[in-house]
């Protein structure tokens, strides 16, 4: 929801600023599991300060992009005017008027009129079905690896709770890289490299002798290191990919998928109790192989996000064999 409101420049540093906090939130639970030993009260310790998120229902605005997509016109103005006057922005005067009509036409283009969309939507034409089952595979592969990551950490030799908090601090250099690199590489080398070098180190680590304990403790942090970067890109490669009218489904289909893979890793990371190598080699061909499907996507970095079902089956569609292999922002940008 965040990105709906922030433009192409901005959303990259805005979603890794955001990450960040989850970042934290998982280094305090490092420590909170190491004061709290019981579970039940571990889960409670965990749980119970989100009761009070609920009251912010009431005063987080809805996202202008939506409003628009719906036809609520009023509600979407009175939005966008005041993050105007918060952020201080001189509008021209025309300025609403000129944006009103925009909107309006861009709705009335829309081939589906007032159709309200449901998540079959993303699968009734042949680029956005392409796209919609590329990030909810790759989604799942990331999942999947990132959380599986997070429940072999322990079996690691060694103190729980070390390795946990080593597996949480090294998520924090991933975040700030992102933060510098995202706008300037683009989204599909970040992700593809960072998955495909993530998996291949995760294999590496299981060719490594277990009595090594450092040297797969090494190979371990630097994989994760790598999919802590693929997980948060592939989070804002859907975003920026689903059209507004759509977005919100799209979003829960990828996230339902993906819970799979999270449901998976850790019976997944419980094989390693057994044959210590065998989760990271099933984690390490998850990762080289969602890695490679995003060769297929195209590239979001500076592009408008698509509003209507129309934009979003255009945006990507004549992508050519070379094009999949040219990692880097595109030739054609848009600018705020």
């Amino acid at each position: 929801m965040a990105l709906e409101i922030t433009g192409p420049s901005k959303r990259a540093p805005v979603g890794t600023t955001t990450a960040l906090c989850y970042t934290f939130g998982v280094i305090l639970l490092a420590g909170i599991a190491y004061g709290v030993r019981n579970w039940v009260h571990l889960q409670l310790a965990v749980t119970l300060p989100f009761t009070f998120l609920i009251g912010s229902i009431w005063w987080m605005p809805e996202s202008p992009r939506w409003l628009m997509s719906r036809g609520k016109w009023d509600e979407m103005l009175v939005i966008v005017k005041k993050m105007a006057r918060i952020n201080r922005v001189n509008l021209p005067a025309d300025y609403f008027e000129e944006l009103l009509v925009k909107c309006k036409a861009a709705r009335k283009a829309d081939s589906e009129g007032r159709k309200r969309y449901r998540v079959v939507d993303i699968f009734r034409t042949p680029n956005l079905r392409k796209k919609s089952c590329l990030i909810i595979f790759n989604s799942f592969c990331n999942y999947a690896v990132y959380s599986g990551l997070n429940f072999f950490a322990p079996q690691l030799g060694g103190d729980d709770h070390l390795n946990f908090l080593l597996s949480s601090l090294i998520e924090l250099p991933a975040y700030t890289i992102l933060y510098f690199c995202l706008n300037r590489f683009g989204r599909r080398p970040l992700l593809t490299f960072s998955m495909i070098f993530g998996g291949s180190f995760l294999i590496a680590a299981a060719l490594v002798p277990e009595k090594n304990h450092l040297t797969v403790l090494f190979l371990f942090l630097i994989s994760k290191f790598c999919m802590t970067c693929s997980f948060f890109v592939t989070d804002l490669v859907a975003s920026e990919t689903f059209p507004t009218v759509v977005r919100g489904a799209g979003a829960s289909l990828t996230q339902t998928v993906s819970t799979i893979g999270l449901c998976l890793s850790p019976l997944i990371a419980h094989l390693g109790s057994h044959v210590i190598y065998l989760p990271l080699v099933i984690f390490g061909i998850l990762g080289i192989v969602g890695g490679a499907v995003t060769l297929l996507l195209p590239e979001t970095v500076d592009q408008y996000l698509p509003e209507t079902m129309d934009e979003g089956e255009a945006f990507g569609k004549h992508m050519t064999w070379r094009d999949c292999f040219h990692l880097g922002k595109p030739k054609v940008t848009v600018k705020e």
